[in-house]
């Protein structure tokens, strides 16, 4: 069932969201160093944040594979909506300064800048098109132009959103840019040590909606850590089979978790809370014998996985 997110708390929807998308902004920047590949570098990030929306699996592998396949057709929306703008706010920006910001320049120069506005949130519409569905450049941009104009509120919503960045970048920088650098990394910590607090087995078990959801994420964190100490389970390998071929290997027997999570998944039998208890022990007993770098791999992986929620 997919999460009903009008009763998911706004603190934790903006932790479990809020980290894919800083690592997604970041490969955004990084894609667009080169300043040619920055059209598709917007595509992917639109694609890979419609996945984070529609609970897809892979926003990352998505971002890479839209980068790949949208470089070449990317290149003239992006001609169109970063040099169109730019060349619109220069032209406001000239005639305000041939007329001292007085008259017929200044006003020239908020139509300039209206026109700009408005073209770049026609290329956010072509760019989100772009990156979910094939049309040709001229359908493209119809469509675009037709939902700017459609959804008013938004655009005006959106334009308001604009000022007040511009207007905060404006009073603050540059001399509180330390203490923002300060906040930000500060903010960074807190989110990463939330995270990591979030996504541990043994704290998402104990708020698991029942016994066999909290069984099985328990027997996927301990498949986890066998496979970092060595032992990962064979392509198709039953839960018993897995067991039966590990035999105490590790230090510690799988196989009565092993036939708790089979009668879970094959028999649809809810288990007992002894079972659970079981899975944890056993996940522990296997997470003491990481060691710290292996820790931190497992921890990494949870903290930026993203699961499609059913």
């Amino acid at each position: 069932m997919q999460r009903d997110y009008r009763t998911a708390g706004f603190v934790r929807l903006c932790f479990e969201k809020l980290l894919p998308l800083m690592v997604l902004n970041l490969l955004f920047l990084l894609t667009c160093l080169p300043v040619l590949t920055a059209p598709a570098g917007w595509t992917a990030l639109c694609r890979a944040c419609q996945s984070l929306l529609l609970e897809e699996n892979q926003p990352y592998r998505r971002f890479l594979r839209s980068f790949r396949t949208n470089f070449l057709p990317s290149l003239p929306l992006g001609l169109l909506f970063f040099a169109g703008p730019a060349a619109i706010l220069y032209g406001g920006w000239f005639y305000f300064r041939l007329t001292e910001g007085a008259g017929v320049g200044a006003v020239l120069a908020c139509f300039c800048l209206i026109g700009s506005y408005l073209l770049w949130c026609i290329g956010a519409l072509a760019f989100q098109m772009q990156a979910r569905v094939e049309l040709k450049l001229p359908a493209l941009l119809k469509n675009a132009i037709c939902l700017t104009f459609r959804c008013p509120a938004l655009v005006l919503g959106w334009l308001l959103l604009a000022l007040a960045l511009t207007a905060v970048m404006a009073l603050l920088l540059p001399y509180s840019l330390p203490w923002l650098a300060l906040l930000l990394l500060l903010a960074l910590m807190l989110l990463l040590a939330w995270r990591a607090r979030v996504t541990e087995p043994m704290y998402c078990a104990a708020r698991a909606k029942d016994d066999a959801a909290a069984l099985l994420l328990l027997w996927q964190a301990a498949l986890q850590c066998a496979a970092q100490l060595g032992k990962p389970r064979q392509h198709a390998e039953t839960p018993l089979a897995y067991a039966a071929r590990l035999g105490d290997s590790l230090g510690v027997s799988l196989q009565s978790l092993a036939e708790a999570v089979s009668a879970v998944q094959y028999g649809r039998h809810m288990p007992s809370s002894a079972a659970v208890q079981e899975a944890g022990r056993v996940y522990t007993a296997l997470n003491e014998q990481l060691n710290l770098w292996q820790k931190a791999v497992l921890c990494l992986r949870r903290m930026l996985h993203v699961t499609r929620r059913r």
